[in-house]
């Protein structure tokens, strides 16, 4: 019995030294480690609503841009206007095609003969006439007409137009046109009137001799120069208002101060 007994125990060591030495000669498996890369994450693409009624190549198109207004004549105005085209056209003989307009404006006039300042024009405090101031150009010269809103017209000899020039100043001097119109302005504001009862009766360009500008306060001294400017006249009935100026400065003048250039 106990040599059996010897025989397993010496069994059950030998198995156990057997195991013990075949674990040390077996290889470990082992793994390689990569790196982790950081990468940009993309934004996701988000969809965009497909617009509806898309243009299609008939319904693109490139207008034409005009240089330049044309004056717009009110419907009132154009039977007057046309009375006026045939009247020059007859005066000398050419078509109405060869007469172009240059200027129209509405104006009130205060004299029967339509602001055209012929002698012998009466006016009254309560004489208002609504019209237009035509101004049309033929062959080289300007001539301008005076009409009311029914159908009288006038042709006005030389109103407004520069002596020894063929066109009228404020329409080739945008200075004299900013000018007169502060002038009617300022008068209009200072008698209570609406601007188209201020007439303008002459403009004429002006070299002053002094910084008076031509119009000096008694007792004052005023510096010798030459001064580029105008003289304005305006006129609100029989009544006529002098402004003197130069590019910036204007103001009106008392006749009793008014010096000759």
């Amino acid at each position: 019995m106990i040599a059996g007994l010897r025989s397993i125990i010496v069994g059950v060591l030998l198995l156990l030294a057997a195991c013990s030495g075949s674990n040390d000669s077996l290889p470990v498996a082992t793994q390689t480690l990569i790196p982790i890369v950081v990468t940009d994450t993309p934004v996701p693409i988000l969809p965009t609503a497909t617009l509806s009624n898309l243009p299609v190549p008939d319904d693109v198109f490139v207008t034409d841009i005009p240089t330049e207004s044309p004056l717009l004549i009110p419907a009132l105005a154009q039977p007057l206007l046309a009375q006026v085209l045939l009247d020059l056209s007859q005066q000398l003989e050419i078509p109405t095609d060869n007469i172009q307009l240059i200027r129209f404006e509405t104006a009130t006039w205060m004299t029967v003969d339509l602001g055209c300042g012929e002698a012998g024009a009466v006016g009254a405090d309560n004489l208002t006439i609504e019209g237009f101031r035509i101004v049309v150009e033929a062959e080289g010269d300007v001539y301008e007409y005076h009409t009311d809103s029914q159908s009288n017209i006038r042709q006005c000899a030389d109103a407004g137009v520069v002596a020894g020039d063929t066109t009228t100043l404020l329409d080739v001097d945008p200075i004299a046109a900013e000018l007169t119109f502060i002038a009617q302005r300022r008068l209009a504001e200072s008698l209570d009137l609406p601007t188209r009862r201020i007439r303008l009766v002459d403009i004429v360009p002006v070299t002053w001799r002094d910084s008076s500008l031509g119009c000096p306060l008694p007792g004052q001294t005023y510096t010798p120069v030459e001064v580029d400017g105008y003289r304005i006249v305006l006129a609100v009935g029989d009544d006529e208002y002098i402004y003197h100026t130069d590019p910036e400065r204007i103001f009106l003048c008392d006749p009793e101060n008014e010096q000759a250039s």
